[in-house]
């Protein structure tokens, strides 16, 4: 049950990684400064890092 849990909080990432890179290349096409791609993406990877430790909770 662990390795499954484990797999699925791999799996977010995955995903999570996939949509933060095409997130930051929509922004990044949509003209808007570097410091503000920067800044949202530190956010983005902050609630990214939020879900992981609360998956990694419920093991």
């Amino acid at each position: 049950m662990s390795l499954l849990i484990r797999f699925a909080g791999q799996f977010w990432k995955v995903c999570y990684g996939l949509l933060s890179s095409v997130m930051l290349t929509i922004l990044y096409n949509a003209g808007i400064q570097r410091e503000d791609v920067q800044i949202i993406s530190r956010t983005f990877l902050f609630s990214v890092m939020i879900l992981g430790v609360s998956s990694f909770n419920v093991t």
